[in-house]
């Protein structure tokens, strides 16, 4: 169910007062777990049944896991059970027709297409949680939950279960152990942070597609600086999509008096490819550096094995995304730019403050070196990227596509980073107004308005549900 359809609009609004009403933990967290399963029922009612079987699996797990420790044993076994059971179903609905196809011969996936009819909704998002809680629990890091009810409620939890972000157990289990009241302030923060999401997702992103979906559909057509500006215009685009359903996420939990993870932190002003990570899709790189890299054995085994860390990390966050070459190659480009990066600040660069120019250079540095990445993440395939390159670094005559959105909210999204900037350090925050005051009701209803008629509702979807 989207966030964005009336149907979401009548089932939260029947949702909260029902929520509000409850005095007692378990009967919410039953009502809220009914919840989550209309909303994911309705989206792909298939796969209910292998969302109750994840979930009731990496509960056992966990307590399986805990005895083991408990009684002297490591519980290593059951933790690499569980986990090689997560990836095996990963594998089997999201890769099967990839590596089919890689082994077989592209003839593989015209026989078994209907393969990929199996996704199930969120099972990438998903698959990580429950991986993180049976890893947690096995590293000492939480407890095993007693209550399968906050487990379900974790792995299920509807706002965050279609787009993330991905939460760690123990930054959300335990908040399905206490009562949260429906507050007035609570509602009216969590109403400015959807809103906020939504401005960004329709206003934004949606009208932006237009472009690069245009200029990407068929690269060969058009100039080198019109897919130059319309690879800039997909940048801001996937950024206002992405960083705007986590923001809707966030807003409907916080109404509902539940915190999620931050998910981006101005990515554009990282300046380097190191803190990029650390500012963009903030749940997913923390996920692969906790669960991926230090298992791999992080820095912990010498240089090479350090930077051959990164690299398999990164090609882990790329296949993460989907089935395709692309992904690989792009997962292999962001693993090379933090190995650089790490070389550059070991042995080149020279100890000091950094000037305001070399922060600009960096700053403007990083961003192309995301901007290529961007490029081989959103092609059609790795021969279109290719050509995309080739076009682009040629200067090649074509088609001159230059949409007048992409200058207007270029310009609206600097302004929105310089003012975050400014006001909070280099640093993004949530607008949370007092709603109490006449004055900034009427600039919330003012931004409501704005979204309903200048709002592009041509495709609403988000662009990481498919992932």
């Amino acid at each position: 169910m989207n966030f964005l359809t009336l149907g979401f609009a009548v089932f939260y609004i029947i949702l909260i007062p029902l929520l509000a009403i409850q005095k007692k933990v378990k009967m919410r967290n039953v009502l809220l777990l009914t919840a989550n399963l209309v909303f994911y029922s309705i989206g792909d009612l298939r796969s209910v049944p292998l969302l109750i079987a994840e979930s009731a699996a990496c509960y056992f797990a966990a307590l399986k896991i805990r005895n083991e420790k408990a009684s002297g044993r490591t519980g290593k076994g059951y933790t690499a059970l569980m986990v090689l059971a997560a990836v095996a179903v990963l594998i089997l609905c999201k890769y099967l027709l990839f590596i089919g196809s890689a082994l077989f011969g592209e003839g593989f996936a015209e026989r078994y297409r209907s393969l990929a009819d199996i996704q199930p909704i969120g099972i990438s998002f998903y698959t990580l949680m429950v991986i993180s809680y049976v890893v947690d629990v096995y590293r000492g890091r939480m407890e095993a939950c007693e209550d399968f009810l906050s487990v379900a409620l974790y792995v299920s939890f509807f706002p965050q279960i279609m787009s993330g972000p991905i939460t760690k157990a123990r930054e959300l289990m335990g908040q399905f152990g206490e009562l949260h009241p429906i507050t007035k302030a609570g509602v009216y923060s969590g109403m400015q942070i959807f809103l906020t999401g939504a401005l960004k997702k329709v206003l934004i992103a949606d009208r932006l597609a237009v472009c690069s979906n245009a200029v990407y559909s068929n690269p060969s057509m058009y100039s080198g600086l019109s897919i130059f500006l319309g690879t800039v215009c997909y940048t801001i685009q996937l950024y206002c999509d992405f960083s705007g359903y986590t923001d809707m996420a966030a807003g409907v939990a916080t109404m509902m008096g539940f915190r999620l993870a931050r998910n981006f932190d101005l990515p554009y002003i990282a300046k380097n490819p190191t803190e990029t990570w650390k500012r963009w899709h903030i749940s997913l790189s923390s996920w692969l550096q906790e669960y991926v890299y230090i298992s791999l054995g992080g820095n912990r085994k010498g240089k090479a094995r350090q930077y051959l860390n990164l690299i398999l990390t990164m090609i882990v966050g790329g296949l993460w995304h989907g089935a395709a070459w692309t992904y690989i190659l792009w997962g292999l480009q962001c693993g090379i730019g933090l190995c650089v990066h790490k070389t550059y600040v070991e042995y080149l660069k020279k100890p000091g403050k950094d000037t305001r120019v070399y922060t600009v250079m960096s700053t403007l540095a990083t961003y192309l070196y995301f901007l290529a990445g961007t490029i081989i993440f959103r092609a059609e395939s790795a021969k279109d990227a290719f050509t995309i390159f080739e076009r682009i670094f040629t200067g090649a005559q074509g088609v001159g596509y230059y949409y007048v959105y992409f200058f207007i909210y270029f310009i609206f999204v600097a302004v929105a980073y310089a003012v975050a900037m400014i006001r909070n350090n280099g640093h993004g925050f949530y607008v949370n107004a007092d709603m109490e005051r006449f004055g900034y009701r009427v600039l919330f209803l003012f931004a409501v308005m704005m979204v309903v008629i200048y709002g592009y509702f041509g495709n609403n979807v988000f662009i990481y549900a498919q992932f």
